[in-house]
């Protein structure tokens, strides 16, 4: 009987170790746009379907080898609000792997709002005896995942410090 109970032991150890997905949490999305998914994984680790949590649940990727660590799914029409995505089994839906934390499905910029920025260079920034002041703005929106500014104008020279005196910047 003791072999017995051990023998269950050591084999739940194994197979939970033998499934160890986990699905990170998702950044927000606009409804019919793209979404990023990454996850860790471990060896043995069996190919995967991800499904949109809702009240109709959506099969968003199939087939996923895990080894990839991540995806670019689209989500297509799907209703604005909070959702989790699923990893299953490829070859067995009903075998749940991991469940991400939940992220915001947006209409549009709408829905969310853009965010503005100002930058204002306090005090002004002075460079081989050439000083320049400057305020930059940006407009982002949860979609965007990089935004750049770039500073012109000023007089002299002065490019130590990634600024272009003297002409404008490019």
């Amino acid at each position: 009987m003791v072999f017995f109970a051990a023998s269950l032991l050591i084999a739940a150890c194994a197979l939970q170790s033998a499934t160890a997905l986990t699905l990170d949490t998702p950044g927000n999305a606009f409804a019919d746009g793209a979404l990023n998914v990454s996850w860790t994984t471990v060896k043995g680790d069996p190919a995967f379907t991800l499904i949109l949590e809702s009240a109709e649940p959506v099969d968003v990727a199939t087939g996923i080898k895990p080894e990839t660590l991540n995806t670019t799914v689209t989500l297509g029409q799907v209703a604005p609000g909070l959702y989790r995505l699923q990893a299953v089994e490829a070859d067995d839906i009903e075998n749940l792997l991991s469940t991400s934390g939940a992220f915001q499905v947006f209409s549009d910029e709408a829905d969310c709002g853009p965010a503005t920025v100002t930058v204002t260079l306090t005090p002004p920034v002075t460079v081989a005896g050439a000083t320049a002041t400057a305020t930059a703005t940006a407009t982002a929106t949860p979609a965007a995942t990089q935004t750049a500014l770039a500073v012109k104008g000023g007089q002299g020279k002065g490019r130590k410090h990634g600024f272009k005196f003297g002409r404008e910047a490019n």
